[in-house]
């Protein structure tokens, strides 16, 4: 199940995210953060056609695990950060 958020709402600069949680998720359970690399991207990380983040987010999901990505700020906003 993937749930819409907004990183730093109310902030400067907030920031589309999506939160992926396990199935039938009825209590507390790990999550980790996806972080991305170097230079602006979006919250699956993409390349070309490939999702790497989305795909991780996915496979974690199914097994047990919440994970949290979103946008990069330099993606979003890299013009009024300059």
């Amino acid at each position: 199940m993937n749930e819409k958020i907004i990183v730093g709402g109310g902030m400067k600069y907030p920031l589309n995210g999506i939160l992926s949680l396990p199935d039938n998720c009825c209590s507390k359970v790990p999550a980790v953060v996806l972080v991305h690399g170097s230079g602006p991207a979006d919250m699956d990380e993409s390349i070309g056609a490939n999702k790497p983040f989305r795909d991780i987010a996915e496979a974690l999901s199914a097994k047990g695990i919440a994970v949290l990505r979103y946008d990069k700020r330099t993606k979003i906003y890299g013009k009024q950060m300059l």
